[in-house]
C-alpha cells in the first residue's frame, strides 16, 4: 500500500483549504450581489404598481367628473338636457348637470402603501359661478391617506405594536405619520366597539367570564402649566376593571365577542351591568343557553343571585381551582425551595387526573382518591379542592344533556375559561405596550381590536371586525348623506 509523503500530505491539505475558502468567499459575494439584485427589482415592482395604481385611480377620478358633468372631457353641453345628478353647486344648489363644467385641475396627493399618488383632481364651476362638490369613492375631502393605510393601522394595533413601533413599521412602506394620527385613526373605531352587543345571530350555547385591570389616566379638574408654558389638564392614573364576555358554539369551536363593562372594580354592580346587557341580547336558556363558565369570583356569584337566565348551569373553571389548589402546597416543614418546587409537581401530576373521567361518578371517586392521598401531607390543598368542588362538574351534565339528543360537544369547550384567558392575555399585552391608556376612547378601540383580532375568520379575507371598519369608510364615501354604521 502506497502513503504519500507527510509534506505532500501538507500541501494537499492546504490546497482543500484554499478551494473551501474561496467557494465559501464565492457564496457570500454571489448572495450579497443577489440580495442586492433582489433589492433593486423590488423597488422596480414597487414603482410599477405605484403607476399602475396611480394611473388606475387617475382614471376613475376623470370617470366620476364626467359623470357629475353629463358628458366627457371636450363635448359640447346640451343646454335642453335638464338631468340632475349628486354633485351640487354650493351657490345656487342646483343639481342639473348641463351647468357644470371642467375649470382646470389642483393638485392632490394620496398616500397608499404602494407610495404616495401624485393625482390631479378636476374643477368643477355652475354657471353661476359656484364651485361644485364632488365627494370621489377613493377619498374624503381633505382625506390624505388611502382605506389600506387606515386598514394597516388597525391591524398594526390589533397585532399589539405600540404606536410608535406602527408609526416604525409604517415609514419602511413610505407613510410618515405622526403619533396624533395614529392614535385618531385607532379611536375612530370607538364606536364600533358599542355595537358589538347588537350583532349576535344566534345565541351560543356557551358563554365564557372574565375580568381583567388596566390603567387609565383620568382627569382630576386641575389645570397646570407645563414647561413650554402651555395650559394642559391634570391627571391621575387610575385602575379600571374590565369584565368581558365571550361566547362558544362547541358544535362548531366558533368563538365570538359578546361585550364587556368597564367598572372601577370588579365587583357585583359591574358584572350585573354586563349580565343585563347579555339579557336584553336573549342571551337565555330559552334561546339555547346552557353554560356559564367563570372563575367563581364574588363578583359574578353576586350578580347571578340578582339576575336569572333560566335552567342554566354555571360551570367553575377548572384551570382557577387548580391553580389555587397548587397555591395552598406548602411542603414538608423546613424544605427548600427545591424539595417545594418537587410537591408541587407531585401533586400537579395527581391533581390532573381527577377531571379525567368521563362521568360525575368517576370524577368524583378520583377526588376522593387524591384527598385521601394528600389529606395528611397537604391539608390545605385538600380543602381547596374540596370546597365547591361540585361546581367544576357541571360540564358533565351539560354533556349528558346534548348526548342524549344525539350531539357531542368536547370537554375542552366546556371546562375552563382558557379561550378567554388567551384573549385577555392579548389586551394585556396591549395594556403593557400602552403603559396608561389616555382616554376612554382609546381604552375601548384598544380593547375592540385586540379582541377582534383573537376571533376566527375564514382563511383569506378580512377578519369580521376589521372588514366591518372598511365597510364602514366605504359606506361613508358612496353615501355623504348617510351615516357611518
Amino acid at each position: 500500500m502506497l502513503t504519500l509523503d507527510p509534506s505532500r500530505q501538507e500541501v494537499k491539505q492546504q490546497s482543500r483549504q484554499v478551494r473551501r475558502s474561496r467557494q465559501q468567499k464565492f457564496a457570500k459575494e454571489f448572495e450579497a450581489r443577489h440580495r442586492q439584485f433582489n433589492r433593486i427589482r423590488v423597488e422596480e415592482l414597487r414603482d410599477v404598481a405605484r403607476s399602475s395604481v396611480q394611473e388606475r385611480v387617475q382614471q376613475e377620478i376623470y370617470a366620476q367628473a364626467d359623470a357629475a358633468v353629463g358628458r366627457p372631457n371636450g363635448a359640447r353641453r346640451n343646454r335642453k338636457d335638464h338631468t340632475e345628478g349628486d354633485a351640487c353647486c354650493n351657490r345656487c344648489g342646483t343639481h342639473v348637470k348641463s351647468r357644470f363644467s371642467r375649470k382646470g385641475f389642483y393638485p392632490r396627493s394620496l398616500g397608499t402603501l404602494m407610495g404616495v399618488l401624485k393625482l390631479r383632481v378636476p374643477r368643477i364651476r355652475c354657471r353661476c359661478g359656484g364651485d361644485v362638490r364632488i365627494v370621489f369613492w377613493c377619498f374624503l375631502p381633505y382625506e390624505r391617506r388611502f382605506v389600506d393605510v387606515n386598514e394597516r393601522i388597525l391591524l398594526y394595533s390589533a397585532l399589539c405594536l405600540s404606536v410608535r413601533e406602527i408609526r416604525t413599521a409604517l415609514e419602511w412602506q413610505g407613510q410618515e405619520l405622526s403619533v396624533t394620527t395614529v392614535c385618531k385613526e385607532i379611536r375612530s373605531v370607538a364606536e364600533l366597539s358599542e355595537e358589538a352587543f347588537g350583532r349576535l345571530e344566534t345565541v351560543p350555547p356557551v358563554v365564557q367570564l372574565d375580568g381583567i385591570f388596566l390603567k387609565e389616566a383620568r382627569e382630576t379638574g386641575e389645570v397646570f402649566r407645563d414647561k413650554r408654558g402651555r395650559k394642559r389638564k391634570r391627571k391621575k392614573v387610575a385602575k379600571k376593571a374590565l369584565v368581558v364576555a365571550w361566547g362558544i358554539y362547541p358544535d362548531t369551536g366558533e368563538r365570538v365577542m359578546l361585550g364587556w363593562e368597564e367598572g372601577d372594580t370588579e365587583d357585583g354592580q359591574t358584572c350585573l351591568k354586563l349580565l343585563k346587557r347579555l339579557s336584553e341580547l336573549g342571551i337565555c336558556w330559552k334561546n339555547g343557553l346552557r353554560l356559564f363558565i367563570h372563575d367563581g369570583g364574588g363578583g359574578f356569584t353576586a350578580a347571578f343571585e340578582e339576575i336569572t337566565f333560566g335552567q342554566v348551569e354555571h360551570q367553575r373553571c377548572i384551570f382557577h381551582k387548580m391553580a389555587n389548589v397548587l397555591d395552598a402546597v406548602r411542603g414538608e416543614k423546613g424544605a427548600t425551595v427545591q424539595e417545594k418546587r418537587e410537591r408541587r409537581v407531585q401533586v400537579m401530576t395527581d391533581l390532573i387526573k381527577v377531571w379525567q373521567g368521563k362521568t360525575e361518578e368517576e370524577v368524583r371517586a378520583s377526588a376522593e382518591g387524591f384527598a385521601a392521598a394528600w389529606r395528611e401531607r397537604e391539608p390545605e390543598a385538600v380543602a381547596k379542592l374540596t370546597n365547591e368542588f361540585g361546581s367544576t362538574l357541571s360540564y358533565l351534565r351539560v354533556q349528558a344533556e346534548v348526548a342524549a339528543q344525539g350531539r357531542e360537544w368536547e370537554a375542552r369547550y366546556l371546562r375552563t375559561t382558557s379561550s378567554l384567558e388567551r384573549t385577555n392575555r392579548r389586551i394585556r399585552e396591549k395594556a403593557r405596550k400602552a403603559t396608561v391608556f389616555q382616554t376612554s376612547e382609546g381604552l375601548r378601540a384598544n380593547i375592540y381590536l385586540g379582541v377582534g383580532c383573537s376571533a376566527k375568520t375564514t382563511p383569506g379575507r378580512l377578519p369580521r371586525w376589521l372588514a366591518r371598519v372598511v365597510d364602514a369608510e366605504h359606506t361613508l364615501v358612496h353615501h355623504p348623506e348617510k351615516p357611518c354604521p
